[in-house]
């Protein structure tokens, strides 16, 4: 009697309808315009990337981006001696995403790390320079999603 009242409750429970989103089916749209404002080394890893991932043969939804960057650079540790260990880098974009019907939307993405200071100026510098690297490849990562996850909201 208890396998059957089981095997009833496995069967409904596992006819839910739950479906896995496709991330291959999401890119139903074409990025046609990108206007950036701010950091411009920021910006350029963050074009590259998009424009990677935009569908260049969809000609119906395209979709125009203005991306507004701002990296804030903070002290984030000291030693005993009052010397800078380590920093702290946060790279925010605010988006607007415009549709040919003049829908818009805007959205906001933000990544942060942090490197640390070497004996040599030009290892620090290298340090922060893949950080910032790694942090807009981040940011990229973040607004395809969120393109993706609203694109039928445009």
């Amino acid at each position: 009697m208890r396998v059957i009242i089981y095997l009833i409750i496995f069967s409904i429970l596992s006819g839910c309808g739950f479906k896995i989103v496709n991330q291959s089916d999401n890119q139903r749209y074409k990025i046609s315009e990108i206007e950036f404002k701010g950091e411009k080394r920021i910006n350029y890893f963050i074009k590259n990337k998009l424009l990677k991932k935009s569908n260049k043969e969809n000609l119906t939804n395209e979709i125009k981006l203005i991306v507004d960057t701002k990296k804030s650079k903070n002290i984030k540790e000291k030693n005993i001696k009052n010397e800078i260990t380590k920093y702290d880098i946060s790279i925010t974009s605010t988006i607007v995403a415009k549709l040919a019907e003049n829908n818009t939307y805007e959205f906001s993405v933000s990544s942060n790390g942090d490197f640390s200071v070497s004996d040599q100026n030009s290892t620090t510098i290298n340090n922060e320079k893949k950080l910032i690297k790694i942090l807009s490849q981040d940011v990229a990562d973040k607004i395809i999603t969120e393109l993706d996850l609203n694109k039928n909201d445009l």
